[in-house]
């Protein structure tokens, strides 16, 4: 009996941590997202690193282009040609970026590791594994260089 009532117990304790931490990256998020909001503009750009079960064209390193709050374009830095439209169709703002992390919080994704530019506010690491036991579905994203026009 007393071991069954230690079990039930670690669970509880388990569980009431995971809502705390839960909780923690939430306000975190919230307090970047306005940090962010406060300094932003809607025109700016970012470098772009993706890491991912992708095709190559999607993990170049890329400069981002956002007019007006959406992307407008993006180019490979390797190259300095342009991204294609369809890729760019796919692109994020950083507006965009963190409803893909709040997204992954809610939902309890496998993984969610966020590291922010505490100036700023913007993520400038994000990785995401939305199921820990399957493959193929983590993403690594780096963002960095961002500059207000």
């Amino acid at each position: 009996m007393i071991n069954k009532l230690v079990y039930v117990l670690l669970f509880i304790s388990l569980a009431a941590f995971a809502i705390a931490c839960e909780n923690d990256r939430k306000e975190k998020l919230l307090e970047m997202q306005r940090v962010w909001n406060s300094q932003s503009s809607a025109n700016y750009s970012y470098m772009l690193e993706k890491q991912c079960f992708c095709s190559p064209d999607y993990t170049r390193k890329m400069q981002v282009f956002v007019v007006d709050g959406d992307v407008a374009e993006a180019l490979y830095l390797d190259t300095k040609e342009q991204v294609s439209k369809e890729i760019v169709e796919q692109l994020s703002t950083i507006t965009q970026w963190f409803d893909e992390i709040l997204i992954a919080i809610d939902n309890e994704f496998g993984e969610v590791e966020i590291f922010y530019n505490e100036e700023l506010g913007y993520p400038n690491s994000i990785k995401i594994d939305k199921h820990k036991r399957r493959s193929d579905d983590e993403f690594t994203v780096i963002i960095s260089n961002v500059s207000k026009k």
